[in-house]
């Protein structure tokens, strides 16, 4: 039997104040339990503008472990700035982006590796991400059921060919070489490469089984704002490239029956499921609202986005 082909991996964990949660979001990465034949080459930090002490945990992490290297920007340029710091730096034959205040859950790496195996480059293969437990009723379990109707989305388009999205919580990404170039004003980077990719006959990809727990707002009001952000960013890659996201209201304009019954299915598999549905649709249709206004000029600043307020803290997450 021949050796497995050597893969091997660039990681960018990108970060702006995650001074609490840069170094999770680090180890999640290189203490991942990988395939034979698959190694770290590079995990780089790129921390941006950060006021805290993000960069001295980073350069802490790079000193115990050679593998881990630290890129400070001292001014916050935005989200896909950071990106493309990675993309620039990558040389490996796999890049693994994770955002600094995301973790990585174990195996998440393996099965996004097992995803994209079929894969010709270009390609981008996204994971599945889940809010930590919320441990409490109220707007949170609206949020909960925002991730699950995502995932359903995702698994439904991505794997019959049809998506033109990609989460950017985490994502494995072919080789840089055959990847489009990341403008630094872009909003959404997944969703920005997803067009892109897809414009370029990429593949795009859905691990479900590659789970990451990503941070989410805690109220009405914050997940307002964030969904307001992201619902600008989706305009702006239409806008831009002509290719709408397969967000769940594009879905349901282009295949109404089947997604009716695909959100059905999901809010009745969820206690409360139509409780927290209306007040979800009150909050997506506010946020539309805001997002149509976002467009007229002079245009809000959505590249670098308000932090969102710290929750308290959450119990570790366990895989259903």
């Amino acid at each position: 039997m021949e050796p497995p082909t050597p893969l091997d991996l660039t990681g960018g964990v990108v970060a702006h104040n995650e001074e609490g949660k840069v170094a999770q979001a680090v180890r999640s990465l290189l203490d991942q339990t990988l395939p034979p034949g698959v190694r770290w080459e590079r995990v780089w930090v790129i921390a941006s503008g950060c006021t805290d002490g993000t960069v001295a945990v980073a350069r802490e992490l790079a000193r115990h472990d050679p593998r881990v290297e630290v890129v400070v920007d001292p001014v916050r340029r935005g989200k896909a700035a950071a990106v493309a710091e990675v993309l620039e730096r990558a040389q490996g034959r796999r890049m693994v982006l994770l955002n600094g205040d995301a973790r990585a859950e174990p195996g998440a790496v393996q099965a996004l590796l097992e995803a994209s195996k079929d894969l010709a480059s270009p390609f981008g293969v996204m994971a599945r991400p889940l809010p930590p437990p919320a441990g409490a009723s109220g707007f949170l379990s609206s949020v909960e059921l925002l991730w699950d109707l995502h995932h359903a989305v995702h698994d439904r388009l991505l794997t019959t060919g049809r998506g033109t999205h990609l989460s950017d919580e985490m994502l494995l990404l072919s080789s840089p070489e055959g990847l489009p170039t990341l403008p630094s004003d872009v909003v959404n980077d997944g969703a920005y490469l997803a067009a892109r990719l897809k414009e370029e006959g990429g593949a795009l990809r859905y691990a479900s089984r590659a789970r990451v727990i990503v941070s989410v707002p805690l109220t009405f009001r914050d997940h307002v704002a964030q969904r307001r952000r992201i619902l600008y960013g989706h305009h702006q890659v239409t806008e831009r490239l002509g290719v709408p996201p397969t967000t769940f209201p594009r879905f349901a304009r282009t295949s109404p029956g089947e997604a009716v019954v695909l959100l059905v299915d999901t809010v009745l598999r969820r206690k409360r499921g139509v409780r927290s549905f209306l007040l979800l649709a009150t909050a997506e249709l506010t946020a539309f609202g805001l997002s149509l206004w976002d467009r007229l000029p002079p245009r809000p600043d959505h590249v670098r986005w308000v932090r969102l307020p710290e929750g308290a803290p959450r119990p570790e997450h366990t895989p259903p």
